[in-house]
């Protein structure tokens, strides 16, 4: 059995993957100003992310 896909696009494609750290870059920019006012840390690699911060 075959599966079609109808929303979104492959995690494969160069331009997939542009869009996707597009729409990062703008979606965590609040979080990282926080974290960093606050003297965490904060990294990001594609799709996998690492914080450190002392509440």
């Amino acid at each position: 059995q075959y599966y079609h896909q109808i929303r979104g696009g492959a995690m494969g494609s160069p331009l997939t993957l542009t869009i996707a750290n597009c729409y990062m870059f703008f979606l965590e920019r609040n979080i990282v100003k926080q974290i960093t006012n606050a003297g965490g840390l904060y990294l990001r690699y594609i799709d996998d992310m690492f914080i450190i911060i002392n509440w």
